[in-house]
């Protein structure tokens, strides 16, 4: 090599790093690195679900993406893990990882021949196609993701926000945010992270009832993990461990807080919570506090339009706490819901019978042994719910396709801001 090339090489070196480094920026900056960058950081709530869970016929998380987009894309590599998430837009949207993206195209030029599936212009380097239910669905050569539901007036919307989700690097990803190590923390072959204020009114009340009214619900955070395969097959259902923190040190200290001086429900003096109850609440509450919480939620204020008529909210108030235990028993068609809301503040019992048409029934129940203990405690018979006149046909059926065979929901809040959730 003559001494001008070598000065040449030499003077060029710098450059040629300098592009290096810039090239390898942008690889990691802004190309996701496999199908697990496209979950967005700002996602609402992420859950992944393992392959053992996938499996899992018995709790239903193996048809899942069946049920939901009205197919079970093929091609998929079942060996790892899948992830359902809530877009920051709000839109439902899951992602996984490809080995032969040949057969889902295949797949989707069959469902669009039988009218179940539209195929879509290419473009971003992403197939498309529109699913009848509501879905849209992109594929890359190792990856699929599916988002929605929507109608067909959505489509433009949710490939904007499809498209951003595959252009955007491994920076702007879930798994390369400080809640990744939230869910690392977490063991289970399911395992979800969820803001409070993404999870859809009734359902969110169930957090709701342990957490102190000063408490943002945006900076309330709930991580939690299932384990499905237990010898090959689940017992008793599903059933998420998990606890409530806060990316927010002063909503932390609220928490913690409560958590210390929060107590522990008792056995009702005059238990109330038929084996046919849609369902039944406990909770222990500073005054009325949970009064204001029930009445804070419309479906439910709606649903017990006579919540005051045999509580005196100002009396509690000026007791201070106690143990209210709520029973919903039916709701007609037309009039109002039958419940009972009683209230225990030592050895004093008041309670709201007004809609019961018949004389007070107290007796041992299953139910309230199970709350007792509890910090909270919250039990819904899915299959009696589904059954109640009053409940408006489209709402059944979506929470029907979202719960289909599920036939009770526990809630129990236990020591510090920990709790379970059964799904049977």
């Amino acid at each position: 090599m003559t001494h001008k090339k070598f000065v040449l090489l030499k003077a060029s070196l710098p450059f040629v790093l300098l592009a290096a480094i810039v090239v390898g920026l942008y690889f990691w900056l802004f190309l996701p690195k496999d199908y697990a960058d496209l979950v967005p950081a700002e996602s609402r709530a992420v859950v992944a679900l393992s392959p053992s869970a996938l499996m899992a016929d018995e709790v239903r998380l193996g048809n899942l993406l069946s049920e939901q987009l009205g197919f079970r894309p093929e091609g998929m590599d079942e060996a790892q893990d899948v992830y359902l998430f809530i877009t920051p837009n709000e839109y439902i949207a899951a992602c996984a990882p490809l080995h032969d993206s040949r057969r889902l195209s295949e797949q989707i030029q069959r469902l669009s021949q039988h009218g179940q599936a539209t195929l879509l212009p290419r473009s971003d380097q992403l197939s498309w196609a529109w699913v009848k239910k509501g879905w849209l669905v992109a594929w890359s050569s190792d990856a699929v993701l599916t988002i929605g539901p929507g109608v067909v007036q959505e489509q433009d919307v949710l490939r904007q926000t499809a498209s951003q989700i595959f252009r955007a690097g491994r920076n702007k990803s879930f798994r390369h945010s400080e809640h990744q190590a939230q869910m690392d923390g977490i063991q289970g072959d399911v395992k979800v992270f969820s803001r409070l204020s993404a999870l859809p009114s009734p359902f969110s009340l169930l957090f709701r009832l342990d957490i102190p009214a000063a408490c943002n619900s945006s900076k309330v955070l709930l991580v939690a993990g299932a384990e499905v395969a237990a010898g090959g097959k689940p017992a008793g259902g599903l059933t998420l461990e998990g606890k409530l923190v806060s990316e927010d040190e002063e909503t932390q200290k609220l928490l913690e807080a409560r958590a210390g001086k929060a107590a522990a429900l008792a056995q009702p003096q005059r238990p109330y919570a038929p084996e046919g109850s849609v369902l039944y609440m406990a909770a222990h509450s500073q005054g009325d506090e949970l009064l204001t919480l029930l009445r804070s939620d419309q479906n439910v204020r709606t649903m017990l339009l006579s919540l005051d008529k045999g509580i005196d909210a100002e009396k509690l108030r000026q007791q201070g706490g106690g143990d209210f235990m709520l029973t919903l028993t039916e709701m007609p068609a037309k009039g109002e819901a039958q419940f009972r809301l009683c209230v225990q503040q030592g050895d004093s019992v008041s309670y709201d019978e007004s809609t019961f048409p018949a004389p007070p029934q107290y007796a041992a129940s299953p139910l309230t042994a199970q709350a007792a203990g509890k910090r909270a405690f919250f039990s819904l018979d899915m299959k009696r719910l589904l059954r109640q006149p009053a409940l408006d046909k489209e709402v059944a059926a979506t929470l029907k396709g979202i719960f289909g065979g599920t036939e009770r929901i526990t809630y129990e809040a236990e020591e510090g801001q920990s709790f379970r959730l059964t799904i049977e």
